[in-house]
């Protein structure tokens, strides 16, 4: 296992600040996964929706990428709570963030509900009646033109319990092998 880190904000922070992080940690290219009370929102972060923040935030959510992951949450008296895990030390500020060192896993895949055909711009699965649109970059579909998306996720563990699972990225994926049809 290798280490990571986790951040966890001393007092709520504002919008500004939230926007600050969402901009600046996890990488790109970044996904974001919001929600609200009717609501769920999972699209790729893109240079509109980055712009138009903190107008785009939603009540609760996380934004995941390559470098880091940052989820949050309205904090009750208004500001929102926020986490963050990355496997590299960000060097938040200590007044402002509690640091705590924790286990990191190997990489592994969650794979998502649906299959993707050539000719179709959205993934089906036959017990959800409607089309599945997962946040795949379309020019990476393209090139690979795989049936099934991945999220690649790690575990956060403390003292070898998992206590924390970062999103890491989407990747397109072919069926897995193995396991036993009988």
């Amino acid at each position: 296992m290798s280490k990571g880190y986790l951040y966890r904000s001393c007092t709520p922070v504002t919008r500004q600040v939230l926007t600050d992080l969402v901009r600046k940690q996890p990488g790109v290219p970044a996904w974001r996964l919001q929600e609200k009370t009717d609501d769920l929102e999972f699209e790729q972060v893109d240079a509109e929706w980055l712009a138009g923040l903190p107008g785009g935030l939603w009540p609760q959510g996380r934004v995941f990428g390559q470098q880091a992951e940052v989820r949050w949450w309205v904090a009750d008296g208004g500001g929102y709570d926020v986490l963050v895990l990355s496997e590299a030390r960000l060097g938040l500020p200590p007044q402002e963030w509690q640091e705590q060192s924790l286990e990191v896993g190997s990489e592994y895949r969650l794979y998502l509900w649906g299959e993707r055909r050539a000719r179709d711009p959205y993934w089906i699965e036959i017990r959800i009646p409607r089309p599945l649109r997962h946040p795949l970059d379309e020019a990476e579909w393209q090139r690979e033109r795989l049936p099934y998306v991945v999220v690649v996720a790690r575990d956060y563990a403390e003292n070898g319990v998992v206590r924390l699972t970062r999103l890491v990225r989407l990747e397109p994926a072919e069926l897995p092998s193995g396991g036993s049809n009988g």
